[in-house]
């Protein structure tokens, strides 16, 4: 499901734009996972 949307998203080519595309999928999917695990895991911050 995910991989079908993402290919759907970026496309399949290889210009600039759609190599962009992918980094910025790839990265707002990264820190909406780590923003999730956050609220599973204690983590302990030092101020």
């Amino acid at each position: 499901m995910f991989v079908d949307w993402f290919v759907d998203l970026s496309g399949k080519g290889k210009d600039a734009t759609t190599k962009g595309t992918r980094t910025l999928v790839i990265l707002v999917t990264w820190s909406i996972w780590c923003e999730r695990m956050h609220g599973f895991l204690i983590v302990k911050r030092s101020p």
